[in-house]
Order: structure tokens, then C-alpha cells, then sequence
């Protein structure tokens, strides 16, 4: 298996493989981010025993048995593909793991790499599967050559079970990598790996409907431009994505429709809204599961909070850029177009979501801001914000710890911008309005983030810097 990118969580898994002591590693990150194909393209071969649960019931009375049973007779039969001798069915995990110890005691002589991915999906009610787990690692793996690996998609699970509980589970695991969607740099490998040959500027639409996802960016097909890619994974007969927001809000969450209500209220405005504004949106009361709820966002990556110069709230932004394009084509969309993408590229609203999908797009590559700019080591906050006066937006604002404000307005064009008369009035006023905010010893200084570099025009000093896309690509 050929791994782009994760250099860095590749080493660590290795360096646990090589210390020869017990290990227990977690692995967590939004479905779809690539954790299993990690592990596998890191320990192929090298397991004493993998096993994947199965994915929570959808209908009810989908299968005759329990969702314990399920996930037990499941857990069997991998146990009997990897050399456990043909014997009676666990009927719950006290004797499941007890059947696994049975197995690897007989290969107690080389590393047991032990892979237990979606680690929340064992987890079904009434099982005390985590008591049994917990009783595992305690009783047994811990005192073996183990290198135990489990991955999960319900971050909060993770981190609510492993992190935050003080139970069983806290203090156990070793390592704890918490994996990140691509960057462009690593989406620009990872496509040119897979034959795929696209310019930087559909490179990074691609960023802006998928966000760096592995296995979304993976239906960009050798060939195909981007929109014939897009409408064989949306509209086309069986179409892989067509069900897939769905599938990723059951997946990741314990209260998926929920989750859906908050994600379409943050959905309708760019710069996020207060807890009031979500509750009043959703016409829900405050109160403990909303707040779990927002929690599981944020873990997620779904979703940021942050506080504008000047105001005492938290602000919720969704960010996740899957979520708003399968929004946008899929909500309440009913089309037999197979071609459907492809016939509406230009639509105004698409056309919005690329330019809010860049700022969402820069949003994620503050780091690379940071570096074009030469303020890496320096300590800023990223944020977007909404003038009071006459509600124009300042795309993002970089709060530094030097007594900078970087002011950065964004422009995703098809060609190079030319600044204008209207832009360096709209500029003047939004610095204006950021200086009446901030300290005296603070300057703000005007940033342009763009596709290329700006065309000729006598208002091109008006930006202090300017970034492009290749600077976007730069690390």
C-alpha cells in the first residue's frame, strides 16, 4: 500500500512497533480521513489480529440478532480467520476477549499488533463492552509484547471514554495521534500519485467541496475533469456519495438528527452564530445535550468557536467544507441528471460556495499564512468578522502577539485580480474600523489572499502583502 503524506503519524506508529514494550495507541479523526488505510499501509502483515466492528444497525429490524450478537458472532469470526481454533460462539465480551487471549497466547514469541478499528461501534447499549476492554488491556495485553492500535470515527466516544472519563480507560493509551485531513500540498501529492493531473486552481476547488478527505478526494478519476468526477460520485446511477452526509452524521455522532438541525443552522451564515442564535434557529431550549452536541462538532472538526474583537460571546462556524457542498447539491435536490454538476458548475450558488469555500479554504491553512507572512513562531488568533455598522465582512482577521492585526480579504478568481477604486475604499473603512478595536500600540496592516498575483493597477500598494495559491501550497 502506497501512503502520501502522514509522515510524521507513520513514525510514531513505527516507533511504538520498535519499542518492544507494551503500547496502546488511539487513533482518532472524522470518518472518511484515512485512519484505517494509516494503520494498514503501515502494519500489513504484521498482525497478530485485526478486527473491524460493524457499523451501527441503521433500520430497525435489520437483523434477527441483538446488536451485542452482532458485533460478537463479527468478532468470532475474525478470531477464526486469524487461527483460533473452531469453537462455541462468545455470547458476550468477557468471553470474546477471553477467546482472543487464548489465540495470542500461542504467538506470544514475535510483536502482537493487535488493530481494533471503530473502536466505538463495540460499544452497543447494555453490552459493558468498555468494562471488558478496559479488563483486556489491564489483565493481560498490558503485560505482553503488544502493540495495541485501536481507531474510532466518534471522536467525542474517544474522547469522552479514553481522555476526559476518569474510569477504566484514562492514563491507558501510550499514543494518541489525532489525524488531520490533507493539506493542498499533501491533496496535490496524493492526486498526482493516483494519475490524476489538475491545475492548482482545480486542485483547490477540489479542497473547497471536499477538504482534504482522502477517500473524497479518491473519486477524482486519471481523465476526467473535475465536474465529471464530482457527477459520477453525486448523480450518477449508484452513486457512491449520493447518501453520504447521512452515512457521515450516523457514523460520527450519537445524535445524528440533532447534529443535522445544527449543522443547516450554522449552515446560513458564513461567520458562525452564538449559542442564543443556534437554539433560536433550531427552536430548541439550552441545556446539557445541546451542549454535548456542540461539544461533538468541535472535537469533530466540524465546526470552530471563537471570539470577535469587542464581543463577550462564542461564536460557532461550521467549517467542515463536505458538509456545506453536500448541502448545497443534495438538500432537498431531486434531479435524474446524471450530468447534473457538470451542467450547473457556473450556478450563482456554487459560485458563492467557491468564495466562501476559499476563505473556509485559508481558514484551514493558517500555518501557511503565517509562513508567506514570516510570522510562523509568532502566536496569533484567526478569526472572521462582521462590520456592525453596514454588516460587510472582513474575511479573516490574524489577532498577533507582536501588536499586528493582519486584516486578510479574499479573492478566488479564475484569472489575476485587479484591485479597484472600490476595493481600496471598502479596505480603508474595514481597517478603520478594526483600529477603533484594538490598542493604540497595535497597526493594522491589510493582507491580500489570491488565486495569482494581482494584475497591474495603479491601487496594487494598497496591500501591505499579497499571498497566492502557490504560497497556499507552499508547505
Amino acid at each position: 500500500m502506497i501512503l502520501v503524506g502522514r509522515e510524521n503519524e507513520r513514525s510514531m506508529l513505527l516507533n511504538a512497533y520498535s519499542s518492544f514494550k507494551p503500547e496502546f495507541a488511539v487513533i482518532y479523526g472524522r470518518r472518511r480521513v484515512g485512519k484505517t488505510y494509516l494503520v494498514d499501509a503501515t502494519f500489513d502483515g504484521k498482525y497478530a489480529f485485526r478486527h473491524s466492528a460493524l457499523p451501527p444497525a441503521t433500520d430497525v429490524g435489520q437483523s434477527e440478532m441483538s446488536p451485542l450478537q452482532r458485533q460478537l458472532t463479527h468478532f468470532y469470526y475474525s478470531l477464526l480467520s486469524f487461527g483460533l481454533k473452531p469453537t462455541k460462539k462468545p455470547k458476550n465480551w468477557a468471553e470474546a476477549f477471553y477467546l482472543l487471549e487464548t489465540m495470542l497466547s500461542k504467538k506470544e514469541n514475535e510483536r502482537l499488533v493487535i488493530f481494533l478499528d471503530e473502536l466505538p461501534w463495540f460499544d452497543t447499549p447494555k453490552s459493558d463492552f468498555v468494562s471488558y476492554f478496559v479488563g483486556f488491556w489491564n489483565n493481560w495485553a498490558c503485560f505482553h509484547n503488544v502493540l495495541l492500535i485501536v481507531s474510532g470515527s466518534s471522536i467525542s466516544w474517544i474522547t469522552n471514554k479514553m481522555f476526559l472519563d476518569h474510569g477504566g480507560l484514562y492514563g491507558r493509551p501510550t499514543l494518541r495521534i489525532g489525524l488531520l485531513p490533507f493539506t493542498l500540498k499533501e491533496t496535490e501529492r496524493f492526486l498526482i500519485q493516483k494519475g490524476v493531473v489538475l491545475s492548482r486552481y482545480d486542485i483547490a476547488l477540489a479542497y473547497i467541496y471536499f477538504g482534504g478527505i482522502p477517500y473524497y478526494l479518491d473519486i477524482i478519476q486519471p481523465g476526467l475533469s473535475l465536474p465529471q468526477s464530482i457527477d459520477q460520485a453525486f448523480f450518477a446511477e449508484n452513486a457512491p456519495l449520493r447518501n453520504e452526509l447521512d452515512n457521515l452524521f450516523k457514523a460520527s455522532f450519537g445524535r445524528p438528527e440533532a447534529i443535522r438541525d445544527i449543522v443547516l443552522a450554522l449552515n446560513t451564515r458564513r461567520d458562525g452564530l452564538t449559542r442564543d442564535e443556534i437554539l433560536k434557529q433550531i427552536g430548541k431550549e439550552d441545556g446539557g445535550t445541546f451542549s454535548e452536541n456542540i461539544k461533538s462538532l468541535e472535537q469533530a472538526n466540524f465546526v470552530s468557536s471563537y471570539k470577535r474583537l469587542g464581543e463577550a460571546d462564542k461564536r460557532y462556524r461550521l467549517i467542515d467544507a463536505f458538509s456545506k457542498f453536500a448541502l448545497l447539491f443534495q438538500e432537498g435536490l431531486e434531479t435524474h441528471d446524471e450530468h447534473y454538476f457538470s451542467n450547473n458548475s457556473s450556478s450563482g450558488s456554487l459560485n458563492a460556495l467557491k468564495g466562501y469555500g476559499f476563505e473556509n479554504l485559508c481558514f484551514s491553512h493558517v500555518p501557511q499564512i503565517k509562513f508567506a507572512l514570516g510570522i510562523s513562531g509568532v502566536a496569533c488568533s484567526a478569526y472572521s468578522y462582521s462590520l456592525k455598522k453596514d454588516g460587510a465582512q472582513i474575511d479573516m482577521v490574524l489577532q498577533r502577539k507582536d501588536n499586528i492585526v493582519n486584516l486578510c480579504e479574499m479573492k478566488f478568481t479564475t484569472e489575476p485580480y485587479r484591485l479597484s477604486k472600490e476595493d481600496e475604499e471598502s479596505t480603508h473603512q474595514k481597517v478603520s474600523a478594526i483600529e477603533k478595536l484594538i490598542p493604540d500600540s497595535s497597526a493594522v496592516h491589510p493582507v491580500l489572499v489570491t488565486t495569482y498575483p494581482v494584475g497591474s493597477s495603479r491601487y496594487q500598494s494598497l496591500f501591505a502583502k499579497t499571498i497566492t495559491l502557490d504560497d497556499l501550497f507552499a508547505i
